[in-house]
């Protein structure tokens, strides 16, 4: 899958894991990068693994959940995109 942001394109593979929650957070703590939906497990999941390693990248959708309540507010080098 190609993600492309600023003309900068990341290009990573893409797993889909369908198991239980406690093996969805391990398997996440291990990724590099992190799309953020509206979902809290999401937002969790990405904070647990920047807190973590600051090294990773999360990308959250402005006006959001994660942006209107003040939520990411910490975590400047998080890359907004509009919705």
């Amino acid at each position: 899958m190609n993600i492309g942001y600023n003309s900068k394109n990341i290009s990573e593979d893409v797993t889909f894991v369908d198991e239980d929650d406690i093996v969805q957070i391990y398997l996440a703590l291990c990724c590099n990068y992190f799309i953020c939906s509206e979902s809290t497990y999401h937002y969790i999941i990405a904070l647990l693994a920047y807190l973590k390693d600051e090294s990773k990248k999360v990308l959250i959708f402005e006006d959001t959940d994660i942006t209107n309540r003040c939520l990411s507010h910490i975590l400047k080098d998080w890359i907004r995109i509009k919705y």
